[in-house]
This record gives structure tokens, C-alpha cells and sequence, in this order.
């Protein structure tokens, strides 16, 4: 007879730049084949480098819930097998800072560790983790338009050769940090 806890990490999107905003949720349950109860349930989230979590914003469905120092935290006395109170959900948000680069990986881990049995003496401790990644996209764009020719008959980009031309070029940078 033993619990076996599923944890299971999922983030609102999978691709940002600086600024973003993701949601975070994160679902504790009993695995298929958990046969007990579990206790003293223990989950650790440290954010990593590239995001930052937005004060406030963590929730959760049971337990006592801290967020301190870019670690949302998570303390169950139990988990029971089924029925109500048997899946635990946090959520949280966190902003891609401005310092993020593109192609950076910002992947972060949920850990859970909880007891078999309820005394101490009879427990052993078994452990769980999952992850969500964001991979930063900075999107730059360049465009060019021509706004004016020295040939009064010149239409579109029909240009002939020793026209001058007159153009408007517009470079759009993506936030974050530009490589």
C-alpha cells in the first residue's frame, strides 16, 4: 500500500519576448497505481533566471501556499486517494524580464516530495518533478518604402537606371536584449 503523486507543470504559451506574461499551473494527484493516501506533501518552485514572478499573484486549491524570494512554495499535510480535496491546483505568474536574449531557454521545474505514511517510522519519502519551458522569440522586422522619385513618371517600384530615389526605412526592434 503506497502513494504514488503525479506532478504535472504546464505554461500558458510556449514562445515570448520581454515582457510577456505567463501563466503557470501546476497540478498535484495521485498517479495510476497510488493505493494510499500521501502526507506531509512538499512543493518547490524556483524561478528561474528570464522570467520573474508578479507579486501576488499565486493560488492554490488546499494547502499553505508561500512565494518568497522567486520560490513559489507549497506544504499538504495530505493528499487523500480520492474524492474531494484529491487534486491540488497552483497557478501563478511570472514576466519574461527585460534581459532575456533571443533563442534563450527559460525552462523551470516544479519538485514535490511527500511521505508514504503518516508516522514518521513507517514512512519512506518519494519525490515527483515536471517542467515548463519558454524559449524567448525576439521578433525584428526591416521594411522599406519608397517615397519619392526624381521621375515624375515612375510608378510602384518601376525604377529606371540614374533615377533618384527617396526611401523610408523602418527597423523594428523586438524587446529584450539584442544580440
Amino acid at each position: 500500500v503506497q502513494p504514488l503523486l503525479d506532478v504535472q507543470k504546464n505554461v500558458s504559451f510556449a514562445t515570448g519576448d520581454a515582457g510577456d506574461v505567463a501563466t503557470y499551473t501546476i497540478t498535484i494527484r495521485h498517479a495510476p497505481g497510488s493505493t494510499n493516501a500521501a502526507y506531509n506533501i512538499a512543493l518547490g518552485d524556483v524561478l528561474q533566471p528570464g522570467v520573474e514572478y508578479v507579486t501576488g499573484s499565486a493560488t492554490t486549491s488546499a494547502g499553505t501556499l508561500t512565494d518568497a524570494g522567486g520560490t513559489i512554495g507549497l506544504t499538504l499535510a495530505s493528499l487523500p486517494l480520492a474524492g474531494p480535496g484529491s487534486i491540488v491546483t497552483i497557478t501563478y505568474r511570472a514576466k519574461l524580464v527585460d534581459g532575456v536574449v533571443d533563442g534563450q531557454v527559460v525552462n523551470n521545474v516544479a519538485n514535490i516530495t511527500y511521505d508514504t505514511d503518516s508516522d514518521p517510522a513507517l514512512s519512506r519519502q518519494l519525490t515527483d518533478s515536471d517542467d515548463a519551458t519558454i524559449t524567448v522569440d525576439i521578433a525584428d522586422a526591416l521594411s522599406k518604402v519608397i517615397l519619392s522619385t526624381d521621375n515624375a513618371y515612375t510608378t510602384g517600384s518601376n525604377l529606371t537606371a540614374g533615377e533618384t530615389v527617396t526611401y523610408r526605412i523602418t527597423a523594428t526592434l523586438g524587446e529584450g536584449t539584442q544580440g
